[in-house]
């Protein structure tokens, strides 16, 4: 089997084990990035997740937002308690999560016990698509299964960009 295969049915083993309900979505383009995702679905990359591994050095902590949200560092220090956050590199990433930056399902911070906190944003949404474990595929959901299934604290996280009246 290979990496996305391992990886697909890693996330499909990880989702039976805390009864999450998902469709997956399997698409040609490689989506490393949200725009690429959301292009290769054909949908608008605020409905396209991002999965963010987060470190200092007294813990990890997850952040999921949305596609065209950029993370708030010092919001996330606030609410998680947390000080000297910073994103992981790629090759913490891999030993902390065993997926590549890119390729992480939001299920997977649940699964390694890292608290994780999900911008407001996301629950605002009718639905989300996040990576289904592989660059190849999302996993589309309704995002108030992150709290109410998942337990993770949905708090204002992202930069809020003013819009001019």
């Amino acid at each position: 089997m290979n990496d996305h295969g391992l990886n697909s049915h890693r996330l499909e083993m990880i989702a039976k084990r805390l009864g999450f309900s998902y469709e997956i979505i399997e698409h040609g383009y490689a989506g490393r990035t949200s725009q690429q995702a959301a292009a290769a679905i054909g949908i608008d990359k605020n409905f396209i997740i991002k999965s963010l591994l987060l470190c200092s050095n007294e813990e990890n902590v997850g952040a999921i937002l949305r596609g065209g949200d950029m993370l708030d560092i010092k919001k996330l220090d606030k609410v998680s308690g947390v000080r000297g956050l910073k994103l992981a590199p790629t090759g913490m990433v891999k030993e902390v999560l065993d997926f590549e930056v890119g390729e992480i399902p939001p299920l997977a911070f649940k699964d390694k016990g890292i608290r994780t906190f999900v911008d407001t944003g996301v629950v605002s949404m009718p639905f989300v698509v996040g990576s289904g474990g592989t660059h190849y595929t999302g996993m589309k959901f309704d995002p108030h299964l992150l709290d109410s299934k998942l337990k993770y604290v949905v708090s204002p996280i992202a930069k809020r960009k003013l819009q001019k009246i």
